[in-house]
């Protein structure tokens, strides 16, 4: 009995030291970053199948916690939000974040005109800038890659429209030398400068991501805009390719 007893505890506090170091695997989400609006919504669903376990998730951008609102069914999102969600087990330590984001569609535009990527990264061409479509973490599919810049692209936008945000996403991954750009610029038919965005932190060490910079420009109808992004001029000096120009990668522009 005793024996019984003393294996009993053993155990247990085998499986409470065990589980103290074993972290769960974040859940799988269906969808990394997409497109929504009332009118075309997406259905964001989540996999983790571990017994015992549950997700929870926000909507507001904030860490979910054991409070935050669980995860039972499809989630139906129609307007734009950052989702993230983690998964929780009683016995093993929480996982790390999911996360999804969902922007607006925006208006209408067409691509007048770009800077030809390398030949080795033209993806779809440049067309699917503005398809609606993100590439996930693979940058030899649905990316356009750039390693020199400066990089110029010309939009039409919906000339009965006012347009008051330029959106662009890129892809950052600096173990393959793709970094994000240093600053982007936008010009109107005339030639004069109605937004610029400098990034700060380009050339700061970062987890590989998706990245979306909103340029705000001068609410106005534009009959074209012209969109030049500068990438990093060069690696920095933490990193292997140190004194070389970077990479940059963009998928998507969309126009609010």
């Amino acid at each position: 009995m005793y024996k019984i007893i003393f294996w009993f505890c053993f155990m247990s506090f085998v499986i409470a030291g065990f589980s103290q170091d074993v972290r769960l695997s974040p859940p799988r989400a269906s969808i990394g970053m997409a497109m929504v609006s009332r009118d075309k919504p997406a259905a964001l669903t989540y996999d983790f199948r571990m017994q015992g376990s549950e997700i929870r998730y926000t909507t507001d951008g904030s860490q979910p916690s054991q409070k935050s609102k669980k995860y039972r069914k499809s989630i139906r999102i129609s307007k734009p939000c950052t989702v993230k969600a983690r998964a929780f087990h009683p016995v093993f330590e929480v996982s790390a974040v999911a996360e999804s984001v969902f922007v607006s569609r925006g208006h209408t535009f067409s691509i007048l005109s770009a800077t030809q990527p390398d030949t080795r990264y033209v993806a779809g061409g440049v067309s699917m800038l503005s398809d609606g479509l993100f590439g996930d973490t693979d940058f030899r599919q649905h990316y356009l890659g750039y390693d020199m810049g400066p990089v110029e692209i010309i939009i039409n936008p919906d000339p009965k429209k006012e347009v008051s945000l330029v959106n662009i996403a890129c892809m950052i991954r600096q173990g393959a030398w793709i970094f994000g750009p240093q600053s982007i610029r936008v010009f109107d038919g005339l030639g004069r400068q109605v937004g610029e965005e400098l990034i700060q932190d380009a050339a700061v060490n970062t987890d590989p991501c998706h990245r979306v910079i909103a340029i705000k420009i001068q609410a106005e109808r534009y009959s074209s805009l012209k969109i030049v992004v500068e990438p990093l001029s060069r690696i920095p000096d933490w990193h292997d390719g140190r004194g070389q120009p970077a990479w940059f990668f963009i998928d998507e522009i969309w126009i609010e």
